[in-house]
């Protein structure tokens, strides 16, 4: 905003790049962080000429469209926040990999559910408030081979994704899908479910999807698979993202 309020959108290219669920998910969901006030601010951005809004995914796209743009909205795929998930990794790989908070949105127990019809073992990357609710919910499943990790960061949660066999993020909702994208960063065969449409936003080699009540089969038959660790699909999808922010940057587009 501060750049609104000083007119710098007149002077230099401005691209406002968003993911915000507020703006990508319709109807907007129940919220008591973002009132009324916060969601004028967000349409005065996205509707303020010589603003550009961008987000990750043709996806994301679509399901902006019913909003007003002062200028139609492009792609501009997310680079991947940690590189050290396109490192090499020689170290174990096994268990099914989950990324996220325990909360609803997620569906925590549906991956415990699944994880346990399978009879695999789970790890889980989480928040600190997450992990005794994970506990719980494993308990509940009857999974007692699990590694619970929270608030790491830098290369240590980059060996820890890397030493997951595979991944499953059964989220019902996501403005995005980091999970999903670090998991794929990393070389994870990742495995989404189909009645949620929102794994539209990564389809590449990596992806596999399934519908719910067929997940536990599915989770099993990718963890029997040989393995495959090479992440080399990931690199060249990062050097794709690089080239594409590139060919903006230097636009017309961009540069007004």
């Amino acid at each position: 905003m501060a750049v609104l309020e000083m007119g710098l959108h007149c002077e230099i290219p401005t691209t406002f790049y968003t993911h915000h669920e507020n703006l990508v998910l319709n109807p907007i969901p129940k919220s008591s962080k973002f009132g009324p006030s916060y969601m004028e601010m967000l349409y005065r951005i996205i509707g303020t000429a010589g603003v550009t809004t961008a987000t990750q995914s043709d996806y994301n796209v679509e399901r902006m469209q019913y909003l007003e743009f002062s200028a139609a909205p492009v792609v501009l795929p997310m680079p991947i926040p940690d590189p050290q998930l396109l490192q090499p990794y020689e170290g174990e790989r096994s268990g099914v990999l989950f990324i996220g908070r325990h909360e609803p949105r997620k569906q925590p127990a549906v991956f415990a559910q699944k994880v346990a019809q399978a009879g695999l073992p789970a790890k889980v990357l989480t928040r600190a408030s997450g992990e005794k609710k994970f506990e719980a919910t494993f308990k509940k499943y009857g999974i007692t081979d699990h590694n619970i990790q929270s608030e790491i960061t830098g290369q240590e949660k980059a060996d820890f994704i890397k030493s997951a066999r595979i991944a499953f993020h059964p989220a019902k909702l996501e403005s995005y899908g980091f999970s999903a994208m670090e998991t794929l960063a990393a070389g994870l065969p990742t495995l989404l479910v189909h009645e949620y449409d929102w794994w539209q936003a990564f389809i590449d080699d990596g992806v596999h999807i399934t519908p719910i009540r067929d997940a536990h089969n599915a989770l099993l038959e990718l963890y029997e698979r040989p393995l495959n660790t090479a992440p080399s699909f990931a690199a060249r999808r990062e050097q794709e993202t690089f080239a594409i922010w590139e060919k903006y940057l230097n636009s017309d587009q961009h540069l007004g």
